[in-house]
């Protein structure tokens, strides 16, 4: 039994040490030009798949489906969001290109998180990522805002996100163009006239395999 325990920690003693050596020399690549392998990515995106998961357990959303929650979570969600991952007709601006893990497209991707799940990681950011923890810069309302946003990506037209996200002087970015196809209506306001309407309440969604190739959401 004893020489049984020393082995054990002989071993242990003997791959800290390579550890080290193998911090030691630089050998490991932290730059964030190479992407990470797929079988890399894929395991960390599982992981943080099952930690947001676990971590937004039993989180209440409020009612995401009212109009002036929607409203206002596009100007934040302008304000926040698009530089990285962008909207229906408007891409991510350039400092986008050179993250890693990639912000992925929400339009995309948010239908496969429940609300609970959103508002943790618009909240909280994900570790070694480029998405921040908007918690410390905004309210829980105005993030439990954006989400109900998100929550409308999928089902948008590129006239109605600029139009939801124009500015308060109603003019939009030079980006969204001048909007003149998005029907009628103040900005930040639904239409229900529109033919482009942005789509029935979405329900949040169950368990959920990983979203993208890279970790799955990160920079919302």
């Amino acid at each position: 039994m004893k020489s049984v325990v020393i082995t054990v920690i002989v071993t242990l003693a003997a791959l800290a040490g390579l550890a080290w050596l193998f911090a030691a020399t630089g050998t490991f690549q932290v730059s964030a030009i190479p992407r990470e392998p797929s079988t890399a990515a894929s395991f960390l995106g599982y992981v943080m798949d099952h930690s947001v998961q676990a971590h937004a357990k039993g989180l209440s959303a409020p009612d995401l489906d009212r109009p002036e929650m929607v409203a206002e979570g596009a100007h934040h969600y302008r304000a926040l969001c698009q530089q990285c991952h962008g909207g229906p007709g408007v891409k991510p601006e350039e400092l986008a290109k050179g993250l890693d893990p990639e912000a992925p497209d929400l339009a995309k991707t948010a239908d496969d998180w429940s609300s609970g799940e959103l508002f943790w990681i618009t909240r909280n950011g994900i570790r070694m990522s480029a998405m921040p923890a908007w918690k410390t810069t905004d309210t829980d309302q105005e993030l439990w805002e954006v989400v109900a946003f998100v929550r409308k990506l999928s089902k948008m037209s590129p006239e109605d996100y600029a139009r939801l996200t124009a500015g308060g002087n109603g003019e939009e970015s030079d980006e969204q163009g001048d909007g003149s196809e998005g029907g009628k209506g103040e900005p930040g306001v639904l239409n229900p006239e529109s033919p482009s309407d942005i789509g029935p309440p979405l329900e949040p969604a169950g368990t959920k395999g990983i979203v993208t190739a890279s970790y799955p959401i990160h920079h919302l």
